[in-house]
Formats: structure tokens, C-alpha cells, sequence
């Protein structure tokens, strides 16, 4: 048995750091077109995930809810402790999820998705806006990615 994970980094937010908190900023123009890109890419390859889990910070969840809408997916859930994440916090939620999926799709943010990436070995800089990794496991439980290496990966920077 198989389980895949595409991680999602945010589109590209508003850089108004002045007026409006971090968590608070939403995407921006290009951030969004580069979401709906990035979830358009997902169908086109056939990917059809079970669940999507986001950081609860609005750029995320905005970027959540364009590949949900896109996918034509039901299953969303929103997980406050996404944001500024420890990649040992990202592994325990992976280990929570329910084993029924298969397939699942997080969106967050850097440097928590870049470092997540290269304790799987993926061999990527820095997680662009609205680009994502893709680690397929063989694996029957989530909670036992902790002693599996991916059997494949990719990165698609957008």
C-alpha cells in the first residue's frame, strides 16, 4: 500500500507587513493566479487527494481553498498548528491522519515546508510561492513515515 503527500507552499501574500499581521496577510494578485496554477497542475495530473490540511493563517487557507475548489474535494481541514511549525510538529499531524487516505495535500509555509523537504531527502533550495514537493511512501499507516524514505519524489517550482 502506498501514501502520497503534495506539500504546498502559500501563493505569493501581500507584503504589508506594517499595517497587518503576518498571519493576517492574504495573497496577493499574482499569488492567487499562481494558486489556481498550481491546482490546475495537480489535475492535469490526475492527482486526487483525500484530505487537505492547512495552516490556519489566511494566505494558506486561501491557497487551500483554490486547490480544494479546483479538485472538487470535501474533505478540508484547518490546523492552527501548522503555522510556524516545527517539522517534528508537520510529522505528528501526518501521524493523525486517518489511514483510510491515501493521498493528502498540505499547504503551509517556509522555511517549515523547505526543511520538511530535505529531512525526506528532496533536494530542493527553497520552496517557491505556490510550488510543492511530491513523496510517495510504501507505506499502510501514517504514523510509521518516520521510518520510511520516500519511493519517489519531485519538485514543482512554479
Amino acid at each position: 500500500m502506498y501514501k502520497e503527500i503534495i506539500i504546498v507552499r502559500h501563493g505569493h501574500a501581500v507584503s504589508n507587513y506594517g499595517r497587518i499581521s503576518d498571519f493576517d496577510r492574504p495573497l496577493s494578485e499574482s499569488g492567487i493566479l499562481a494558486a489556481y496554477e498550481a491546482a490546475n497542475k495537480l489535475k492535469e495530473k490526475g492527482f486526487n487527494p483525500d484530505t487537505i490540511i492547512t495552516s490556519s493563517a489566511i494566505r494558506a487557507v486561501h491557497t487551500a481553498t483554490i486547490l480544494k475548489d479546483v479538485l472538487e474535494l470535501n474533505n478540508f481541514i484547518i490546523n492552527d498548528q501548522m503555522y510556524l511549525a516545527e517539522v517534528e510538529t508537520l510529522i505528528k499531524i501526518i501521524n493523525n491522519i486517518n489511514d483510510s487516505a491515501s493521498k493528502i495535500i498540505l499547504v503551509g509555509h517556509n522555511p517549515t515546508l523547505t526543511y520538511f523537504s530535505h529531512y525526506f531527502k528532496v533536494d530542493v533550495n527553497n520552496l517557491s510561492p505556490a510550488s510543492s514537493v511530491y513523496l510517495k511512501f510504501k507505506m499502510k499507516k501514517w504514523s510509521e513515515i518516520k521510518k520510511h524514505k520516500p519511493i519517489n519524489s519531485f519538485v514543482s517550482l512554479s
